[in-house]
C-alpha cells in the first residue's frame, strides 16, 4: 500500500512539475519603446502575431514611448525575470542609450540577455519635393555656410546619431530639433518645420512615390533594396555607414529553457518566407542569431555605438 501512495505521489508530483514548467501559460507582453507607428512598433507587431501563434498563446504589444526608449526599457527591469515581458530593443536602447543618460540605470552587457536578433536596417535622409536641395552635396554645401536645421524622434536615437556623424565627417552645421517620436518628426518635415530628417527608410517611401519627399542619401553599405536608386551617402561622404538594428530580449535571469524556446520559435519566425518577404518591403534584412550569438552581437555593438557617440561628440544629457 505504501509503494502504491508513493508512487502516486510521485506521479502526481511530475505532472505538478511539467505544468509548472509549461510556457506560456499566461499573456506575454512585448514592450515597444517607441510610438506606434515606427519601424519599431511594424517589427514588433509582425513578431507578436507570429509568435503567439508558434506558441499557441497570446503576445500583446504595449507601446511604452518616451524619453529615448528608456520608458519601456526601464519598464522591462520592473518586470520579473520570467521571460513574460520581452522588449523590442534597437540601436538606441542597446547602443547608444547607455551613453548618453546617465540616468538610463541599467548595464546592457549584464541586465539583459538576448533572445534572438531580429534585423538590421539602413536609414535615410529625406528632404520636401519642393526643397532647394537636389542630392546631399547640395545639402552639405549648404551647411558648410550655415547652420540647416533637421529633426529627429529624440535625443540620442539612431536617427539622430547619423546627423551628427555626418555633420563631423562633412565638416557641416546642423541644428536639432528633437521631437517625441519618429511620426511626429516626420509631420514636422512635410510641415516645413525642419528641413530634413534621418529615419528607416521605409517611412518615407510612400511620401516619396506621392512626391511630398525626396530621398537624398540612405546610410547603408549598400544601396537600399527597396530604394536602388537612391545614393548612398558613403558615395559622397567616404567611410560614412550607420546601421541600426532591432532584437528580442529578456531580463537577465530568465529562465534558460524559456529563453532556448523563444529562439527556436523566433529563428523560425525570421525564416518564413512571408516574414522575410515582409521585412524586405520594409528595408530591413533579417539577422536571426543564437542566444549567444545574440548576446555577443549586443555587447559588440554597445562598444561600437560608443565609439561613434564620441567620434561624433555627442556628450550625455538628460532624457526628456
Amino acid at each position: 500500500m505504501k509503494r502504491i501512495l508513493m508512487s502516486t505521489l510521485i506521479i502526481l508530483c511530475s505532472a505538478a512539475m511539467t505544468a509548472k514548467a509549461e510556457y506560456p501559460d499566461r499573456i506575454i507582453r512585448l514592450v515597444v519603446p517607441t510610438a506606434p507607428g515606427g519601424g519599431s512598433d511594424t517589427v514588433g507587431r509582425l513578431l507578436a502575431q507570429k509568435l503567439g501563434a508558434a506558441l499557441n498563446g497570446n503576445v500583446v504589444v504595449e507601446n511604452k514611448p518616451g524619453a529615448g526608449g528608456l520608458i519601456g526599457t526601464q519598464d522591462l527591469l520592473r518586470a520579473p525575470a520570467d521571460g513574460y515581458t520581452l522588449l523590442l530593443a534597437t540601436s538606441s536602447t542597446h547602443g547608444i542609450n547607455p551613453w548618453l543618460y546617465p540616468e538610463a540605470g541599467y548595464d546592457v552587457k549584464k541586465d539583459f540577455t538576448a533572445v534572438s536578433i531580429l534585423a538590421t536596417t539602413d536609414y535615410g535622409l529625406a528632404v520636401q519635393k519642393s526643397s532647394p536641395y537636389q542630392s546631399l552635396g547640395d545639402l552639405l554645401a549648404a551647411a558648410k555656410k550655415d547652420q540647416v536645421n533637421y529633426g529627429s524622434s529624440g535625443v540620442g536615437n539612431t536617427g539622430h546619431l547619423a546627423t551628427e556623424l555626418l555633420a563631423k565627417d562633412s565638416g557641416s552645421k546642423f541644428d536639432h530639433v528633437p521631437y517625441r517620436a519618429a511620426m511626429p518628426a516626420l509631420n514636422g518635415l512635410l510641415g516645413g518645420e525642419i528641413t530634413f530628417i534621418f529615419e528607416n527608410t521605409s517611412l518615407f517611401t510612400p511620401y516619396v512615390k506621392d512626391q511630398r519627399l525626396r530621398l537624398l542619401g540612405t546610410t547603408g553599405a549598400e544601396r537600399s533594396r527597396i530604394t536602388p536608386d537612391v545614393p548612398t551617402i558613403k558615395e559622397t561622404v567616404p567611410g560614412y555607414e550607420v546601421i541600426g538594428w532591432f532584437a528580442l530580449v529578456a531580463r537577465s535571469g530568465a529562465p534558460a529553457p524559456v529563453i532556448e524556446r523563444l529562439n527556436q520559435e523566433v529563428v523560425k519566425i525570421l525564416q518564413m518566407p512571408d516574414v522575410i518577404e515582409r521585412l524586405h518591403s520594409l528595408g530591413y534584412e533579417p539577422a536571426p542569431r543564437s542566444v549567444a550569438d545574440s548576446n555577443a552581437f549586443v555587447a559588440s555593438q554597445l562598444d561600437t555605438f560608443g565609439a561613434m557617440i564620441k567620434r561624433a561628440g555627442i556628450t550625455a544629457t538628460k532624457a526628456k
